[in-house]
């Protein structure tokens, strides 16, 4: 098993700024690529994103060997990953509208979380889109939420970088 130092989080004494940098959710953006693959879109309107990530698990106990006396033993087993992107509605947004192409059509879309601030991507990966949520309550703006499970592997373009990291119009100096 992996052994940690301890010590390198306890050292922060609040007065220098910790060792680990933090980004904020205000400037990360899910985007989509367009159906030629050409063009990286940001979702517009949006306020909420989030990507969950699960490994299954294989219990491995038996009654003759178990590691810690009681304890269950596991394995863990395959991966998956989904999650939601939620805010206003925007009726002539072109990331909206190929979310919503890519439901109706049942075919995968290709999602990217970018940080605006660094102009770095975050994850990227293929996804169906399993879910389109519409509000519109009386006394608020109509919202729209997108759910998406992943199919195959999600990149984390943070700690395996692209050599050229796209980013959408109007991001990081993009055209």
């Amino acid at each position: 098993m992996k052994k940690y130092d301890i010590q390198m989080f306890a050292a922060f004494d609040g007065l220098t700024p910790p060792a680990v940098s933090s980004m904020s959710g205000k400037d990360v953006l899910m985007c989509v690529w367009d159906s030629a693959g050409a063009k990286l879109l940001a979702v517009g309107g949006q306020q909420d994103s989030n990507v969950d990530q699960e490994a299954e698990t294989s219990e491995i106990s038996t009654k003759s060997k178990t590691a810690d006396g009681d304890w269950q033993v596991s394995v863990a087993g395959m991966k998956s990953w989904s999650g939601e992107c939620s805010g206003i509605r925007l009726t002539s947004d072109e990331a909206q509208q190929a979310l919503n192409t890519a439901f109706r059509e049942s075919q995968p879309i290709c999602l990217k979380w970018i940080d605006k601030k660094q102009k770095k991507g975050i994850y990227a990966g293929f996804a169906y889109i399993t879910g389109i949520s519409f509000e519109a309550p009386t006394d608020d703006s109509v919202t729209t939420s997108f759910s998406f499970t992943g199919t195959g592997k999600l990149h984390d373009l943070i700690a395996e970088p692209l050599d050229s990291d796209t980013m959408p119009e109007g991001v990081g100096g993009a055209d």
